[in-house]
């Protein structure tokens, strides 16, 4: 029997007990009515199809010629791709120029994928059938070459070509020929994209053959592909693209049922019994949390830590014993592990073979948690108090940037290292009766689970209680109702000013602070004590401060740096989006949640200030002595101020492109400044520099400081190439390939008299009768910094 222990790096959506176990984590309000649930589920998981606005996927609605040309469209080109196509005239007379489909079904035609109804006539809201859907997705995947598919039987042949191929795999559909309703064309082109080979014809032999690499059109364009793994000790798999999962965990076994109310496993086997689920086969395998256990037979060698199962209930050998001095299982050294009659505990009874019986028994026994602290987050590792060990690798932790202290969660590892957490559901009411093990709360029955760590009893009369339930609806956890979390965060002082009162005059006290707060925002403050009373708090300008603030934007709790934990900055260092920072000779670690802040103190005036949040935009700093930060126990940076020259701290370079080397000259205080037209992140702007240094219109590099920007001309990497080949992640230029990566600056060039007129969303796709050029700056790995195309 296969037993796949291949792990998921990513995190999958979480899953309670088997019954949840099946490809139907549709967010459509419909999908009760979805047939085809891992067709749909995938389709709309990498875009080739959606639902409506109104959360329904109305799968018994039929597809339109237009909207068929879209699915296809989208799905072998990608949903990337497909948008760029261009709107260009329209090839039939019933399909005007501005048909929101007129890309998509001008691109089907140009690939020889679908076929007007003759006489210029397209017929978009015409109905489409099996047969012609299937036809596009085999043209699309190469067949077709021949003329098989025209002419008086071109059905014929390509119904039995899809049928080989596996198009119609799964369909309950009893009339090809008939309007293909919209889940059946989902489940058509996730055949299409999943299980037909791409090929070619070759015109010598008057055949096709399999294309050697990406076989299917899911593999080249998604990357599609089913990784198998074990969730809750059963075999499956999901459905996983370049960009992650596309589908929820889909069971490849035929689970007979489950169990979590604490029923022995003799029980759930006892045929004719109250609690019977299924008969046990032959030769039972059984798992507990995904490792493998055996059941116990004497006259066997066993070794240190093996799983072994007796009467139902799973051990822990603790000592190597011989074969020959096992006669009995009290000579096996054990402790036991799980009771599988325990409430909360999962069993799943499974037919691997299909014939009936439960040849697999996987058991899932998960532990209960409060979280005592945040994951702590440092180098793409996180542990987690009380769970992980130190440094676990992120992917074997899926879901832990959805923790944070005094969660209460249920979690065990796995066989392949991965550790599954997920929060425990929630109850409230009165408790308005016990009887024995029995809590009646707004009048349903709970009772308390027995998972490892499950404490907290109800209270007759208690209405104000938290209960927090395994996946057995059993209680693992109550609290009592908890204070609202206090806002206490950081900010820069900018500047400080403190008024006395003047009681002759009959003024107040004033006490104010212009801060910067960590999500960017800068305003003047009012400052007060915990007893409303105004106090002069002395702030320093450039100095740290925690603060609380109440509802009305009133700062009512200050604490200065010299009164926590803050040293002044020695000799700290950190690079351009740095993971760790060096401060006089320690080491601290920047995490996804670290904050600086950044200044320019200029003879006592704050300016040329900004914060980042996150170590990847963190700005480089060496060797200053001027700032603060906190640093937890674990020497993970909280928040860090510096004082550095405002070219560092908060300018971003960026590339203008120049369509003019002519400047227009100003005066700005006093100075001559010299301004250009540009594009900036495909925006028309006005450049400005403080001297004359564009020689040429082209690309530049940009860097802001001050209203000015200072440029450095940069030469193409090539210039005005073919563009031979173009995909979502790539594109071949002058027999070179280039990377398109997220931080690829892209754009689709308007020429005019030979200069750029305009900047726009790129256009990946090559069109038949143009010759698609770039203009490309990349960096030494082939990946694409600056891209231009147009077209000839």
């Amino acid at each position: 029997m296969r037993s796949f222990k291949k792990a998921l790096t990513m995190a999958l959506v979480f899953v309670m007990a088997i019954g949840l176990l099946t490809a139907g984590a549709l967010d459509f309000t419909d999908a009760n009515d979805i047939q085809y649930k891992e067709a749909v589920e995938v389709m709309t998981g990498i875009g080739a199809i959606n639902g409506y606005t109104d959360g329904t996927f109305r799968p018994d609605g039929l597809l339109t010629r237009a909207e068929a040309a879209k699915l296809v469209t989208y799905a072998i080109l990608t949903e990337r791709v497909a948008q760029y196509l261009p709107s260009g005239s329209s090839s039939f007379t019933d399909v005007a120029t501005n048909h929101w489909a007129v890309p998509y079904i001008e691109y089907c035609v140009s690939k020889g994928i679908i076929n007007g109804r003759g006489n210029g006539i397209f017929d978009p809201n015409g109905n489409v059938t099996a047969f012609e859907i299937a036809k596009m997705l085999l043209t699309a995947a190469g067949y077709g070459q021949n003329g098989e598919y025209v002419g008086a039987s071109w059905s014929l042949n390509v119904v039995a070509d899809a049928i080989d191929n596996d198009i119609f795999l799964g369909s309950k559909a009893t009339n090809y020929g008939a309007p293909a309703t919209r889940e059946e064309a989902a489940l058509y082109v996730f055949n299409g994209l999943t299980k037909v080979n791409r090929v070619e014809y070759s015109k010598d032999t008057d055949s096709y053959k399999d294309l050697t690499s990406d076989k299917t059109i899911g593999e080249w364009k998604y990357g599609l592909n089913d990784v198998a793994s074990t969730v809750n000790g059963v075999s499956g798999y999901t459905w996983m693209s370049k960009s992650g999962p596309v589908s929820s965990f889909i069971v490849a076994e035929n689970v007979l049922g489950t169990s979590m109310n604490g029923t022995a496993i003799s029980e759930l086997t006892k045929k004719y019994g109250a609690s019977f689920i299924a008969e046990e086969d032959d030769t039972v395998d059984y798992f507990y949390n995904g490792f493998g256990a055996t059941a116990y037979a004497v006259n066997t060698d066993y070794a240190k830590d093996d799983l072994i199962v007796e009467d139902g209930k799973v051990y822990e050998v603790t000592a190597d014993i011989a074969k020959a001095a096992n006669t009995k299982f009290s000579d096996v050294a054990t402790t036991l592990i799980v009771d599988p009659a325990t409430k909360g505990v999962i069993v799943n009874l499974v037919d691997g073979n299909r014939n009936g019986k439960a040849d697999k028994i996987a058991i899932t026994n998960k532990a209960v948690a409060k979280l005592s602290a945040d994951p702590v987050v440092k180098n793409d590792t996180v542990d987690i108090a009380g769970i992980t060990p130190t440094a676990v690798d992120v992917k074997y932790v899926p879901g832990y940037d959805t923790l944070a202290k005094d969660d209460v969660v249920l979690w065990y590892l796995d066989a392949s290292g991965v550790y599954n957490i997920e929060k425990a559901e929630t109850t409230t009411g009165t408790v308005t009766a016990i009887r024995g093990s029995k809590y009646y709360i707004d009048g349903v029955v709970f009772e308390l689970s027995g998972l490892t760590g499950a404490t907290g009893t109800p209270a007759l009369g208690n209405a104000t209680d938290t209960y927090f339930l395994d996946n057995g609806g059993y209680i693992v956890f109550k609290s009592g109702p908890t204070a609202p979390q206090v806002d206490d965060t950081y900010a820069l002082v900018i500047d400080y000013n403190y008024e006395p009162a003047d009681t002759w005059a009959g003024v107040a006290a004033s006490s104010k602070a212009k801060l910067l707060l960590e999500d960017g925002t800068v305003g003047i403050y009012d400052l007060v004590t915990n007893s409303g009373k105004v106090a002069n708090y002395a702030l320093a300008k450039g100095s740290l401060i925690k603060y609380v603030m109440d509802d009305d934007d009133v700062i009512t709790s200050v604490v200065k740096e010299d009164n926590v934990n803050i040293i002044g900055l020695t000799a700290a260092t950190t690079t351009k989006g740095g993971n760790t920072t060096t401060i006089g000779g320690t080491t601290y670690y920047n995490s996804a949640s670290t904050v600086f802040f950044f200044y320019e103190d200029n003879a006592g005036v704050i300016e040329n200030y900004g914060v980042t949040v996150g170590y990847k935009t963190v700005q480089a700093v060496t060797g200053t002595t001027d700032g603060a930060y906190v640093a937890d126990a674990n020497k993970v940076l909280k928040v860090m101020s510096v004082n550095v020259k405002a070219e560092a701290a908060v300018s971003d370079k960026v590339y203008a492109y120049i369509t003019n080397a002519t400047p227009l000259e100003t005066i700005k205080d006093g100075k001559t400044v010299y301004s250009y037209d540009a594009f900036i992140n495909g925006e028309a702007v006005t450049v400005t520099e403080g001297t004359q240094t564009v020689a040429a219109a082209g690309l530049y590099e940009a860097v802001e400081a001050k209203g000015l920007y200072t440029l450095t001309s940069k030469s193409f990497t090539v210039s005005g190439k073919d563009v031979t080949i173009a995909e979502s992640t790539y594109f071949v230029a002058d027999s070179t390939l280039y990377n398109i990566t997220n931080t690829t600056q892209a754009y689709k060039a308007t020429i005019t008299g030979g200069a750029v007129t305009k900047l726009e969303a790129a256009d990946f796709a090559l069109v038949a009768g143009k010759t698609l050029k770039a203009d490309i700056l990349a960096d030494g790995s082939s990946n694409a910094l600056f891209v231009v195309f147009w077209y000839e």
